[in-house]
């Protein structure tokens, strides 16, 4: 019983494994169950056992993704005192999502279910995840004097949207890298806290803001 328990997780893993080498080569549309089905060495059947279609497959790989950066989050948060250290660290997390190869296929995805509301919804609450993340971090300046006080929902959205957005210009229409990986990341992350330093010094030269 154990051993059966054992093998439909290995296979399970093999399916995730193989789809997401797919779904990061191709993108989203261009992969067919068939494909995933002989990349990952696979009966139709006992890939349908484990997902319900290519959809529910490329969520779990969403959700996947989105606990690892939760976790290394984590991890990088723990070691960080102060809020504006935290923030900083955010930023250059937020940054490392430039490698994420399932970036462009999510775009994808999110194009062609546009129109369905259960996904969109699932899709909302995981990308929650992530902004909660940042939520934290200003709450917590926020309470200890670090950062002037705020509208927290707010903040959330614009600190969160800025962070998110600056990723996304390190990509041309392809869904390639514009220049190589590492360069890109080290820009990403340099654009990243200067973004955090605008942020938290302001841009106006010796004026009030309004």
């Amino acid at each position: 019983m154990g051993k059966g328990r054992s093998d439909g997780e290995m296979t399970r893993r093999m399916i995730i494994e193989r789809a997401k080498e797919l779904f990061a080569r191709k993108g989203y549309g261009a992969v067919s169950m068939n494909e995933i089905c002989e990349a990952a060495g696979v009966s139709k059947g006992s890939l349908y056992h484990h997902f319900a279609g290519k959809k529910e497959l490329f969520l779990t790989l969403v959700e996947e993704n989105i606990e690892h950066w939760k976790k290394q989050w984590e991890e990088k948060r723990r070691n960080l005192t102060s809020a504006t250290d935290q923030l900083y660290a955010l930023a250059e997390h937020y940054a490392d999502e430039v490698q994420d190869p399932l970036s462009k296929a999510l775009e994808e995805f999110v194009r062609s279910h546009g129109s369905d509301e259960e996904t969109v919804e699932r899709l909302w609450q995981l990308a929650q995840s992530q902004t909660q993340a940042c939520r934290e971090v200003l709450r917590e300046g926020m309470e200890r004097g670090e950062f002037v006080r705020e509208d927290l929902d707010d903040a959330e959205l614009i600190v969160s949207a800025l962070f998110e957005g600056l990723g996304k210009i390190f990509f041309d229409d392809s869904g390639r890298l514009v220049e190589d990986t590492r360069a890109m990341k080290e820009e990403a992350v340099r654009v990243s806290r200067k973004a955090v330093r605008m942020l938290l010094h302001g841009m106006a030269a010796g004026r009030k803001g309004h």
